[in-house]
């Protein structure tokens, strides 16, 4: 009977072991600071999109809104034919003849805080053209980001004001992350939440004076 007893707290053992180590292992996930490198930089196409070299304050200044939002629904991609020539290296892409077809897609974005401009309402429409959705970073359902945007005729329409700045990660333990971290924005990688903001309206009440 002695070697059965001796199986069974070898057994009790490596149980309470491998439960210690999964533990361990997941207070580790909870506690463990976010970094850039949890969200990776947009893809960049090359194709028809617009990079522009912001800093936080010409981003703010540029911007017709800056809010932080989640994104709550992905919409359908909008094809619209619209008169006008196709530049040769397009043709196959976008069609040729005298008209083109661009693609509009949007998302829809729910405002929780905003720190410059006045949207008119809890809930903005965002619309990228082209392929310009491939060089931003990737607006799936529940995205939360701080955004600065542009203002298009329609109400509660908005647009990109670069397809590299003015999109800011918001991670878990309230960090803020560029989505495309080159040497301008450096500083602003892993920066508080709150302090990004307050940043922001600092610029924005400047601007307003």
């Amino acid at each position: 009977m002695k070697p059965k007893k001796r199986t069974i707290v070898i057994v009790a053992a490596c149980i309470l072991a491998a439960a210690l180590g999964i533990g361990g292992f997941l207070i580790y996930e909870q506690v463990r600071p976010s970094r850039q490198s949890d969200f990776p930089p947009p893809k960049e196409s090359g194709l028809l999109g617009f990079s522009v070299r912001f800093d936080v304050e010409e981003q703010v200044e540029t911007a017709d809104l800056v809010i932080q939002g989640t994104v709550t629904k992905v919409l359908e991609p909008e094809e619209i034919e619209e008169p006008g020539p196709v530049p040769e290296e397009y043709a196959e892409i976008m069609g040729g003849g005298g008209t083109r077809i661009i693609t509009y897609h949007h998302f829809e974005i729910a405002v929780e805080d905003v720190i410059k401009g006045n949207p008119g309402s809890d809930t903005i429409q965002l619309t990228v053209v082209g392929s310009n959705v491939d060089e931003i970073p990737p607006l799936t359902n529940g995205r939360n980001m701080i955004f600065c945007l542009d203002k298009y005729e329609d109400p509660g329409d908005y647009g990109i004001i670069s397809t590299t700045d003015g999109f800011y990660y918001i991670s878990k333990d309230e960090k803020v992350y560029p989505a495309d971290p080159t040497d301008v924005m450096e500083r602003v990688s892993g920066m508080e939440l709150s302090a990004l903001k307050e940043e922001m309206r600092g610029y924005a009440q400047q601007q307003a004076e």
